[in-house]
């Protein structure tokens, strides 16, 4: 099957990865399917994800793995330090994605345990996205997204309305008042996004 391109708008990126997620994993006769039981790994679930991610990319959209200082016409890449603007003047973002002459998509990508420090994490997957929004147009960003993956507790399930209500008891003690992408991988593991189109 035929590459095709990466799309301008992160969001679009963002969906379409999570249906791979939701289709593209294989089914079995078990209580779980082999993608549920990634969550078991709790905090080793985020390194999972991440690399799940730059693999899916590679397949889907013919990008060539890069490190940072080359990333060519059609690069993708993991931990790059970008410039930021004010207090902060850099981080390392978990993955870029170069969109031609456009400029680049910059991810950051986090995990969330239930039940385990959760303010923490929830704090940390914000922190981040206020951080990337904040990036120097040197970088020649288009679009920035900060991704939440999160792990429900052991008898609960996700549904869109506990996921949405759950999210909101946290972003509101941040002044953060539009979560820009919400979904239901499984009833285990949903995902919620930050984001920024740049351009």
């Amino acid at each position: 099957m035929a590459a095709v391109s990466v799309p301008v708008k992160i969001v679009e990126l963002i969906s379409a990865f999570a249906n791979h997620l939701q289709t593209d994993f294989p089914k079995n006769n078990s209580k779980k399917s082999p993608f549920e039981h990634i969550a078991d790994l709790r905090a080793g679930f985020e390194g999972w994800i991440k690399i799940e991610f730059v693999l899916w990319a590679i397949s889907k959209y013919g990008l060539n793995p890069l490190d940072s200082g080359d990333k060519g016409t059609h690069g993708i890449g993991i931990e790059e330090s970008v410039a930021l603007c004010g207090k902060r003047h850099s981080k390392n973002v978990d993955i870029w994605l170069y969109v031609g002459k456009k400029g680049t998509h910059y991810i950051e990508l986090k995990s969330l345990v239930k039940d385990y420090n959760e303010f923490k994490q929830v704090g940390s997957w914000i922190t981040d996205f206020i951080h990337l929004k904040n990036m120097s147009e040197k970088q020649y960003p288009i679009g920035v997204a900060s991704v939440l993956f999160a792990t429900s507790g052991s008898d609960e399930k996700w549904t869109p309305a506990t996921w949405k209500k759950y999210l909101i008891n946290f972003t509101s003690k941040f002044n953060i008042s539009k979560i820009d992408y919400l979904e239901i991988i499984t009833d285990k593991i949903a995902i919620a996004a930050l984001i920024n189109q740049k351009r």
